[in-house]
Order: C-alpha cells, then structure tokens, then sequence
C-alpha cells in the first residue's frame, strides 16, 4: 500500500468491473482485491481498508453474510461497505439499502467515483 493514499478492498470475480474500478480509482486510491467471501474476510482483516466494495452474490457466500462476518471482527467492524449489484439484481438481494449503500454496475463512471471518494473521506 502507498503511504497517504486510501485503501479499497473489491469483492467480485467480475475481472472487467475490477479493471474498470482500477482505471477510474488507481491514482487516487490503492485497491486490494478479492474473488470470493473468504479471502475478502482474510484480506480485509490483514489490510484494514478505508472502504470495502462487495458484489452481492459471491461465489461461495452471499456478500450480505461477508458484511455480517466483518462486523463481528475487531480489525473490521467500522470499515464502510458499499454493495455492488448487478443490473438485474432481483430488488430482494438489494437489501444492501438497509445495510449500507450500494451501487449497480450500470452506473455513470462519474457516480462511481463520486459515491466511493464521497464515502471514503466522509468516513475519515
């Protein structure tokens, strides 16, 4: 990690949106990233990002259990989340609103940036 820079880890075996996230955040921010609900959990308690990116369906949990899982570790229980969905997420897995923000895929490159930087130096 570059020192003064803020960390984020992204949680989504989607190497494309990963890449995106990388291109539109990379010289601002340092990203971590991780394909699956365990090694997110690994990483962020290793890491202690500044804000966490989570799709909602994993490969081997439901991101909304990571968030759960995260919360009752010391290291990471008030690292923000933001919930990454996809287009045709069915609303009931969007219970991320209650849980903390989300954003879907479809977003402007603009209101991505916007949302995580806004959220980043809200929570520091």
């Amino acid at each position: 990690m570059q020192k003064g820079k803020k960390t984020i880890l992204v949680v989504d075996n989607d190497s494309e949106y990963n890449d995106f996230l990388m291109g539109l955040l990379g010289d601002e921010c340092t990203l971590l990233t991780a394909k699956n609900g365990h090694s997110a959990i690994t990483t962020a308690m290793n890491n202690t990002p500044h804000l966490i990116l989570l799709h909602v369906s994993l490969s081997d949990m439901p991101g909304f259990a990571v968030a759960r899982a995260l919360q009752h570790i010391r290291e990471t229980k008030n690292i923000p989340v933001i919930f990454i969905a996809n287009q045709n997420t069915p609303p009931e897995k969007i219970q991320g609103l209650d849980d903390g923000d989300y954003l879907l895929k479809s977003y402007s490159a603009d209101d991505v940036k916007r949302i995580i930087m806004s959220l980043i130096y809200e929570n520091a």
